[in-house]
């Protein structure tokens, strides 16, 4: 279920499978896994507001996660959302301590809405814990995926107050995208689905591909222009570059956008989608993506002749399976 902000459509960030909405989404998986097919969903570290009509008979996370203080919470001195630059004024581990004991005010995160969004504090186990659960029984128990896309590891906010009394928010900021990576990795373990399951990252740091299935690069410009511009050389440049830095599975979603135009630049042309599934046949993954405003450019799923080349580069990349297999 999606709703409409600043930028596009995006879903809710409430990691529930919507039950009314998907009605059939069981025989769907039942359906696709007698062929062969694995379902995929996505999560990020975000935990949304959403409006009062849809929280009856559903799971409401942004309330237990604020209940249990899981959120990273908005400094003692109040510090400047804006701006990144402010200056960070030390506090004692007693200050800290106070803060993350006793209040519970959200670090303020901007979604392009009017809802109140709350990252989830990393350094917090029993937030680590309680999101684990959700990954566990939402994403492999009641929707039956293989693997999911684990976005946004690098948004940790460098003016948030943490749990933990001697991190702060500019140290942490890299290492977030670290335990985010851990905390699906140990999802997965603990569940018992290391080996049959995978999620992918879009951020990383030191300690990723230890725990990683796969990365990806994002947000990028759609265009085939040179590496200034964000475009496809640039992703082709990044996916080589990570592999020599140790993110050996890198890969890109196919013609994503954001925002549709950047510097003047058209973006999402047929031509720019095809020239984009023949580079991805060649990465470790092959996936697609809508980009935030689908209904405004050029998509692979109304257009016969994007249809025939994603049938035709999606084949070349299920023919290199034992190939893959074999390097990696």
């Amino acid at each position: 279920v999606t709703h409409q902000h600043s930028g596009g459509r995006r879903i809710w960030y409430n990691w529930i499978m919507e039950r009314g909405h998907y009605s059939h989404w069981h025989a769907l998986v039942d359906d696709l896994e007698i062929k062969g097919i694995s379902t995929g969903v996505y999560i990020n570290p975000y935990i949304e507001e959403i409006p009062v009509h849809l929280r009856s008979g559903r799971r409401y996370l942004f309330s237990e996660a604020k209940k249990g203080k899981f959120f990273v919470k908005t400094r003692v001195d109040g510090g400047n959302h804006s701006n990144g630059s402010s200056i960070i004024k030390k506090k004692s581990s007693k200050q800290q301590r106070n803060l993350n004991d006793d209040d519970n005010t959200i670090y303020p995160i901007s979604n392009g809405g009017d809802t109140q969004v709350g990252l989830i504090d990393l350094t917090n186990r029993n937030a680590c814990q309680w999101y684990k659960q959700v990954v566990q029984s939402e994403v492999f128990e009641y929707a039956g995926a293989s693997f999911y896309m684990a976005d946004m590891g690098e948004t940790a906010p460098i003016l948030g107050a943490y749990h933990r009394p001697d991190v702060n928010g500019l140290s942490h900021h890299n290492a977030y995208s670290d335990d985010w990576a851990r905390v699906n990795r140990e999802a997965i373990k603990e569940a018992g689905r290391d080996g049959d399951s995978f999620f992918i990252v879009k951020a990383g740091y030191g300690r990723t591909p230890k725990y990683a299935g796969t990365t990806c690069l994002g947000d990028y410009v759609t265009n085939l222009k040179k590496r200034k511009d964000g475009g496809l050389q640039s992703v082709l440049n990044g996916i080589v570059n990570g592999g020599f830095s140790g993110f050996t599975y890198g890969h890109c979603a196919i013609s994503v956008a954001v925002p549709r135009t950047v510097n003047s630049l058209d973006n999402r042309t047929k031509e720019m989608m095809c020239r984009w599934m023949e580079m991805n046949a060649f990465t470790a993954l092959f996936r697609t993506h809508d980009g935030e405003t689908p209904d405004e450019t050029v998509s692979g799923y109304g257009d016969k002749y994007l249809l025939k080349a994603l049938a035709r580069w999606s084949t070349v990349y299920a023919t290199l399976a034992e190939y893959r297999i074999r390097i990696f």
